[in-house]
């Protein structure tokens, strides 16, 4: 089932706001995850255009970001 790594994703996306730029291993071990898992995460997003991938190191697209920055905004707002 696609939807167990929702959360999973979504953890890693706001992880690689804090940390620059992480190996799947590097995510695995921090959260305690099933590498696999974890790789599996980091293709759906490297496809998704939420990551960027270059020598095995994953790191949020502008496209993540923007949108991180777009909610910020939003939040305040309310």
């Amino acid at each position: 089932n696609m939807n167990d790594l929702t959360d999973l994703k979504d953890d890693i996306v706001a992880y690689l706001f804090i940390v620059p730029s992480a190996t799947a291993y590097e995510i695995a071990e921090d959260f305690e995850w099933d590498l696999d898992d974890v790789q599996d995460s980091l293709i759906e997003l490297d496809d998704e255009g939420k990551v960027l991938m270059r020598n095995g190191w994953y790191r949020l697209s502008e496209f993540s970001r923007k949108r991180k920055h777009l909610q910020d905004s939003n939040n305040s707002i309310k």
